[in-house]
């Protein structure tokens, strides 16, 4: 990572799929983020607590503020007193599912916001196609991206400022 002014964060990203690809001499491309989003609160919800850190620090580095839990019963329990703009949403998680938790928050959100974004491995066409029917707001594909964390923070950013 490459050192920047306080609202900046660079990345490099790799985008080459296999160790071959990436040990042989090719350029990488680099993601600059010059806003902060300090004013965002995002809530990750993860079973696996790598998961959730590496999600955590991420975020943390576009400079939102993060709040963790690691089941399904857990982000709901906050949801009920405390108010986010985005919510990082596993979707295989034991007991309850992320499927089951997005119905909930999305029956419940009364607005635009929480944005609610899947976060999972599975790329499957039905999972997508669930996610959307429930009215989850987007979809991540594990390993997670920073440009698309970007993206979503960006988007929201833009929803807020219209609220």
């Amino acid at each position: 990572m490459t050192a920047y002014p306080k609202e900046s964060v660079a990345f490099t990203l790799d985008r080459r799929r296999n160790s071959r690809e990436r040990d042989q001499d090719m350029p990488r491309q680099k993601h600059t983020v010059t806003k902060s989003f300090s004013n965002l609160r995002v809530l990750i919800v993860d079973d696996l607590p790598t998961n959730r850190k590496v999600l955590q620090l991420l975020v943390k580095k576009f400079g939102a503020q993060t709040q963790s839990c690691s089941s399904g019963e857990e982000a709901l329990e906050l949801l009920s007193s405390e108010e986010f703009d985005l919510i990082l949403l596993d979707l295989h998680m034991p007991t309850m599912s992320g499927f089951e938790v997005g119905e909930r928050i999305v029956a419940s959100r009364s607005g635009k916001l929480p944005f609610l974004v899947a976060q999972t491995a599975d790329e499957t066409v039905q999972a997508c196609d669930r996610t959307r029917e429930i009215g989850f707001d987007a979809h991540l594909t594990k390993p997670i991206r920073p440009v698309k964390v970007s993206e979503i923070l960006e988007r929201i950013n833009d929803l807020s400022a219209s609220i």
